[in-house]
């Protein structure tokens, strides 16, 4: 059997000075393009049928390297609650929920959110405990109205 060599520094966590490098790791969606498929997908034909919402879908299903970063569960948590603040303040402004807004403004938030991605996974950072990012944790108001409230 050949002997393979793999460099530490190779593999891993893409985020500098990771404490969890070696985890396992996750492959990140840099513009979330999940938010607005499953937003969509919730309005029906209307915008399901849009050759858009495919190209979307395609996209986001082929997982290429300049749309994707490769990071442990700790900085895949930061990065999902800094995604959380950004697109309640792009709802804020926009005074609309995900599935109402236009196409162009999806692009923009999920522009937006690629440039937030890109301009953190250069910076140093702790991570986030990944339980800090478990559906209820993170999502507590759509727990209670689906009915999985743990009291």
């Amino acid at each position: 059997m050949p002997i393979i060599t793999v460099n530490t520094s190779d593999v891993g966590c893409t985020k500098p000075k990771c404490a969890h490098r070696l985890e396992v790791t996750h492959r990140h969606h840099r513009r979330q393009e999940t938010l607005f498929i499953n937003a969509y997908h919730l309005r029906g034909p209307k915008k399901t049928k849009d050759d858009k919402y495919w190209r979307l879908c395609n996209t986001y299903e082929e997982f290429r390297p300049e749309d994707t970063v490769i990071i442990c569960p700790w900085h895949h948590c930061e990065i999902h609650l800094l995604y959380d603040q950004t697109i309640h303040d792009d709802q804020r402004m926009r005074c609309k929920r995900l599935r109402d807004y236009t196409w162009p403004q999806a692009y923009s938030l999920m522009n937006k959110l690629r440039q937030l991605c890109l301009d953190w996974e250069t910076e140093p950072s702790p991570g986030v405990d990944p339980v800090e990012c478990e559906p209820e944790k993170r999502f507590p108001q759509q727990q209670k109205k689906r009915g999985h409230s743990h009291h």
